[in-house]
């Protein structure tokens, strides 16, 4: 009895396990081709523009990581252009790659959260938090009963790791970017509130020397007119008299 897997690379690996080891130990499996990631080449363009984003990308899996965006992984058929048949002389399957390229297309949303960081329009700052749930981590339904499973997992946990640890480097930066804008605020304000009382000041100011001009004309009409009516007495007395 032989059991095959026409999937292509890791994925493609068959695990047999059991509580009872005699079981397996009866059935007497042997391992006739070892699973092997493949290599895959690919290039990204915008499909209204046909502008490249990426080309002859080089990866050894299925996944492409924050090639289209720093934030998104992109997982592609792991049989993509990948045809299989098997080599009953060498007990073995022999995969080809087909000369026409594999063509899919993705429709991407920007979720980002936008904060408005300035007093001015444009002055904002996108924020945006990567999945970093446990499937997609790739982490769901990890698998170390076996020692090769449990080797796989060590690379997948290195890339978990990885991925958490870029995504609290990222969330320290727009802390930083945070608190330096909040930092610029506040002196903008500060300044702000300094020429708004300087401003104050000055007009208090003008108005004091307004009234300062009015209260002379008004004292100085004042003495004129007394003057004028001491006047007008002497000359009545020199007529009387």
């Amino acid at each position: 009895m032989v059991v095959r897997s026409a999937i292509a690379g890791e994925k493609g690996r068959l695990t047999f396990t059991s509580y009872n080891q005699d079981l397996v130990n009866a059935l007497g499996f042997n391992t006739i081709q070892e699973a092997t990631e493949n290599t895959f080449t690919a290039s990204i363009r915008e499909a209204h523009s046909g502008k490249i984003i990426a080309d002859n990308v080089i990866t050894n899996d299925n996944i492409l990581s924050g090639v289209i965006h720093e934030n998104l992984d992109i997982e592609f058929d792991s049989m993509a252009n990948i045809t299989t048949t098997w080599n009953e002389q060498t007990k073995s399957y022999v995969m080809t790659s087909d000369s026409n390229p594999y063509v899919t297309s993705v429709h991407i949303v920007d979720r980002s959260t936008a904060f408005q960081i300035g007093q001015n329009k444009g002055e904002d700052i996108y924020i945006n938090i990567a999945d970093m749930s446990s499937s997609a981590l790739g982490l769901d339904g990890l698998n170390v009963r076996t020692r090769e499973n449990a080797s796989s997992a060590i690379g997948l946990l290195d890339a978990a790791i990885h991925k958490v640890s870029m995504q609290r480097d990222k969330i320290g930066a727009y802390q930083n970017e945070l608190e330096h804008n909040a930092d610029n605020l506040t002196n903008t304000h500060l300044n702000l509130s300094d020429s708004e009382s300087r401003i104050k000041d000055t007009d208090m100011a003008k108005e004091m020397i307004e009234y300062l001009r009015l209260q002379i004309l008004n004292n100085t009409g004042n003495s004129m007119l007394a003057q004028a009516n001491q006047f007008s007495q002497s000359v009545m007395s020199l007529i009387n008299s």
